[in-house]
């Protein structure tokens, strides 16, 4: 059995909405971002414990106009992705403003300094700008899922550490399996 380090692995807005529409579908994502999609629902499946938002992504995804679609937003989070609570929420609107000057979006920045509040290792974005703008001055990795997966490593045909129940659609699809 290949064994997975136990870190905690962060998602910002984009790849949280990602990796929920791809549970929702029943055959293999084919979009142009179709690889984020289809690493974030390995990375959920293969790797211990459980990916994580912040308060940031949290608002975000409650801010969504499609009413249902809030609400599968904030449905996920409270089930399968838990929200990490600010140890210091000073701290992360001083370090926000320093992140500020190397990327334009304030939420983006919000979403780093928390990701680093909260203790996480990774935090995975499918936004170029982000991960270009901030990876040089973030104290938390910046990787986009398809570049953490690939850095696992996790051989071909491992077994993952949960399963979707076998009357899930997504159990007797082979799309998301190493």
């Amino acid at each position: 059995m290949f064994a997975l380090p136990k870190i905690q692995i962060g998602l910002d807005s984009h790849s949280l909405s990602y990796v929920i529409d791809a549970f929702a579908g029943t055959v293999a994502p084919t979009d142009p971002i179709a690889p984020q999609r289809v690493a974030l629902t390995r990375l959920f499946f293969y790797l211990p414990g459980t990916l994580w938002v912040t308060p940031t992504v949290t608002t975000e995804c409650a801010r969504i106009r499609n009413v249902c679609r809030a609400e599968i937003h904030a449905g996920f989070i409270r089930v399968l992705f838990g929200e990490m609570p600010l140890r210091d929420s000073r701290a992360v609107r001083d370090r926000t403003a320093v992140l500020h000057q190397y990327h334009a979006g304030d939420n983006d920045c919000a979403i780093v300094a928390e990701a680093e509040d909260v203790g996480h290792s990774v935090l995975l974005s499918s936004d170029s700008k982000l991960v270009r703008h901030l990876t040089a001055h973030a104290t938390v990795r910046l990787l986009r899922p398809v570049e953490y997966w690939d850095e696992l490593s996790i051989p071909p045909g491992s077994r993952p550490d949960k399963e979707p129940h076998s009357t899930n659609p997504l159990f007797s699809q082979d799309w998301w399996r190493w």
